[in-house]
């Protein structure tokens, strides 16, 4: 039993396990790859960190470099 990720162990997660919550091994899921390109910096970007990965993105969106920070961008064609 558990009630957050702080009480499992290395590599656990505290998980619904349909009665309650126990600790459960943690699997890593690798994102699915995304089509296109991320387009060229022009120049220097605002130097801000906007996103950290694609996920955070919207459809047709990557987390890319802006020149200096990362911020969503569409995609070029590969």
């Amino acid at each position: 039993m558990c009630r957050s990720d702080s009480g499992c162990g290395a590599g656990e997660k505290c998980c619904f396990n349909g009665c309650g919550r126990s600790c459960m091994k943690a699997i890593r899921v690798r994102p699915p790859r995304l089509p296109g390109r991320c387009p060229r910096p022009q120049g220097f970007g605002h130097c801000a960190e906007m996103c950290g990965k694609n996920g955070v993105c919207p459809a047709g969106e990557k987390c890319c470099s802006n020149g200096c920070g990362h911020e969503c961008m569409k995609v070029t064609r590969e």
